[in-house]
């Protein structure tokens, strides 16, 4: 098992429920593993507050 494999899946149960939002999950999901960061800005309605 790679130390990746969950990223894939994870991604694709988070895009389920947030939907055209993919860039915006990847770049989450990098921060997080790096312990890292994130200020999320944007229009309202894109579920910011989901992620």
């Amino acid at each position: 098992m790679e130390a990746g494999s969950f990223v894939k899946p994870l991604l694709e149960e988070t895009g389920k429920v947030i939907v055209g939002q993919s860039y915006l999950m990847e770049r989450l999901v990098i921060s997080l593993l790096a312990n890292g960061h994130v200020l999320l800005e944007g229009v309202p309605g894109l579920a910011k507050t989901l992620a």
